[in-house]
C-alpha cells in the first residue's frame, strides 16, 4: 500500500512576547504619521506604514516581504545595528532615489534575532532647510501646549508613548472610557516631565514627549517607564506582565537664540521657583525623616487590662511636620517615605530590642496607608523594607492596612492583604466610619478591626446604635477582635464595653 505523503511539521506558534512586539510594533506604524519600515531578521521588509507607501509611490501590500535593498540604500553596518543609530538613507522610488534623514532603531527578539525599525524624514517640497516635515509636525503639536510657541525647535528628544494595549484589553468598552484613559496617561506624563519639557497627545492612543536630553537611550528609556506606569496603573500587574513598550526617538534641532521676551523672563522665574520649591520640599522632608520620633500607646482589653499590644505612631512634633506637608502636596502615595515612616521607626526601635537582653517586647500594630500600598513605587518601597526582616521581628508585628474608605474596591484590599501578611505576625485594618463591605474576612483573616472614635462616629453611635452592632457582630463572626481608638466619655465606654462588646480600647 502507497504510504502517503509525509505532513510538514506545524509551525511553531509565535510565542506570547512575539505576539505583543508585534502588537505594539503595527500601533507604533499605524498611528505614528511619517515614513516608517520594518525590516526582519532575513533583511526583509515586514511592513512598511502608509505614509510612507504614498510618499514613494508603492504599493504597501506589494512590498510585503521583498528585500529591503528594494526601497533603501543602506550599508552593511546600517542594515545590522544593534543600537540606535542616526543616518541619511536614499529612499528608492520609482526609479530615482530621495534622500532621507533616518533612525535606525534595533529590536532585539528571542534568540539572535532583530527587527530594525527605520524611521525615515522625506523632505517635502520648498521645506525650509534644517527641519524636516516630522519635526516640524512635532513643534506644532507641542506649541498648542505652550503658552509661547518655541521660536524655531526644541532642544532634546523626542518620543511617542503608545497606550494601544490598553484599548486591546478594553476591546469594546474602551469607546465609553477611552477619553478617561486618556485623561488619566496625560495627566500622569504631565507629573513626570520636569521644568522645560512638555507633550501633546498625537493620535487615538498615541502623545509626544520632548525631553530635555541630547541622549536617545536616556529619552527611550524615560518614555518607557512613563508607558509602563500608565498600563500598570491603568491594568494592573497581571494584566500588563510581558506587554512590550515601544517608542520611536529623534533628537529635535536646538532653539533659536533670541532676545527673551518679558513672557519669557516670567517663564524662566517660574521654572526656577518651582525647582526651588522642590529642592526646598525635598530638604523638609528629608530633616523630618532625621528628625522623626516614635510614640507608642498601649493598647487595652475590656475593662482596662493591658493586652500586650502597643499602636504605634509618630510624636506631636513629627505629626503635625506631616500635617505641614500634606498641605503642601506630600502624601503616601507621592512619598511612599513619609507613608512607611512609623513602619520605619518601630523596625529600628525592635532591632535594638531584640539585640538586646531583659524584658519582654511587644507586639506593635503598625498603620501602614492602602494609598501607599495601593500604588506600585509605595509597594515596592514597602516590600525593599519588609524583605529583610528576621522571622523573630516579624512576629513582633501586626501591619494595619489604614484609611479604607467606603470606595476601596474589594478584590485589590484583599490582594494587598496577602502581600503583606508573609511581613508580620497578622493583619490588622482600620475602617473609615462603619462600612466593613470592602473587607472579604474569609479571604483575609485579619486579626483586628480599627474604628477612630470621633464625634461623628460617636453620634452615629448613639443616634443607631444598631449599625455599630452589625459591624461588631459581624467581626466576631469571623474571629476578628475590634479596636476602638479615641478619646471616649464614660457613657461611650460603657456603651462599647459593656453594650457592644468591643474587644480593645487605645486612648
Amino acid at each position: 500500500m502507497e504510504m502517503p505523503p509525509a505532513m510538514p511539521p506545524p509551525e511553531a506558534e509565535p510565542s506570547d512576547r512575539h505576539r505583543q512586539e508585534v502588537a505594539a510594533l503595527s500601533a507604533l506604524v499605524r498611528h505614528v504619521r511619517d515614513g516608517i519600515v520594518v525590516i526582519d531578521e532575513a533583511g526583509r521588509i515586514a511592513s512598511i506604514n502608509p505614509y510612507l507607501a504614498r510618499r514613494a509611490g508603492l504599493e504597501a501590500a506589494a512590498m510585503s516581504g521583498r528585500p529591503a535593498a528594494e526601497l533603501l540604500a543602506w550599508s552593511e553596518a546600517e542594515a545590522t545595528a544593534t543600537v540606535p543609530r542616526a543616518a541619511n538613507l536614499d529612499l528608492v522610488a520609482g526609479g530615482k532615489t530621495l534622500r532621507c534623514e533616518a533612525m535606525i532603531l534595533p529590536l532585539a527578539r528571542e534568540g539572535d534575532e532583530w527587527l530594525r525599525i527605520v524611521v525615515l524624514h522625506p523632505p517635502e517640497a520648498g521645506a525650509p532647510p534644517g527641519l524636516s516635515d516630522f519635526e516640524r509636525r512635532v513643534l506644532a503639536a507641542l506649541g498648542r501646549t505652550l503658552d509661547r510657541p518655541p521660536p524655531g525647535g526644541v532642544s532634546g528628544q523626542i518620543e511617542v508613548i503608545v497606550v494601544d494595549a490598553v484599548k486591546q484589553r478594553l476591546g469594546l468598552r474602551w469607546r465609553a472610557v477611552a477619553e478617561r484613559v486618556m485623561t488619566t496617561a496625560a495627566t500622569m506624563i504631565g507629573q513626570r516631565l520636569d521644568a522645560g519639557e512638555t507633550f501633546a497627545r498625537v493620535a487615538d492612543t498615541s502623545f509626544i514627549v520632548a525631553f530635555r536630553t541630547t541622549s536617545v537611550e536616556e529619552a527611550s528609556g524615560r518614555a518607557r517607564a512613563i508607558a509602563e506606569d500608565i498600563l500598570r496603573h491603568l491594568l494592573g500587574d497581571a494584566e500588563t506582565a510581558g506587554i512590550a513598550i515601544l517608542g520611536t526617538a529623534d533628537p529635535l534641532p536646538g532653539t533659536v537664540a533670541a532676545t527673551p521676551s518679558p513672557a519669557a523672563i516670567l517663564e524662566a522665574r517660574i521654572a526656577d521657583g518651582r525647582d526651588q520649591y522642590r529642592q526646598r520640599l525635598a530638604a523638609t522632608i528629608a530633616r523630618l525623616l532625621r528628625e522623626a520620633r516614635l510614640e507608642t500607646r498601649p493598647i487595652r482589653r475590656r475593662g482596662g487590662q493591658e493586652s500586650g499590644l502597643v499602636l504605634a505612631g509618630t510624636d506631636g512634633a513629627t505629626s503635625n511636620g506631616l500635617a505641614l506637608l500634606r498641605q503642601a502636596g506630600v502624601f503616601p502615595r507621592t512619598h511612599p517615605e513619609t507613608g512607611l515612616l512609623p513602619l520605619a521607626l518601630v523596625v529600628d526601635r525592635l532591632y535594638r530590642s531584640l539585640d538586646g537582653a531583659g524584658a519582654r517586647v511587644p507586639v506593635h500594630v503598625v498603620p501602614v496607608p492602602l494609598s501607599l500600598l495601593d500604588d506600585r513605587q509605595g509597594l515596592d518601597h514597602f516590600l525593599a523594607l519588609a524583605r529583610p526582616l528576621p522571622e523573630a521581628l516579624r512576629r513582633c508585628l501586626i501591619l494595619m492596612i489604614s484609611d479604607i474608605g467606603r470606595d476601596a474596591a474589594r478584590p485589590r484590599l484583599t490582594d494587598l492583604a496577602q502581600r503583606i501578611a508573609p511581613f508580620c505576625r497578622r493583619v490588622g485594618l482600620a475602617v473609615d466610619g462603619l462600612e466593613d463591605g470592602a473587607i472579604a474576612y474569609d479571604d483575609i483573616r485579619p486579626t483586628g478591626l480599627r474604628l477612630l472614635w470621633t464625634p461623628a462616629l460617636a453620634a452615629i453611635a448613639q443616634r443607631e446604635p444598631e449599625r455599630l452592632r452589625r459591624l461588631v457582630e459581624n467581626a466576631h463572626r469571623h474571629h476578628c477582635l475590634v479596636l476602638v481608638e479615641g478619646a471616649l466619655t464614660a457613657e461611650e465606654r460603657v456603651l462599647v464595653e459593656d453594650q457592644l462588646a468591643i474587644d480593645l480600647t487605645v486612648d
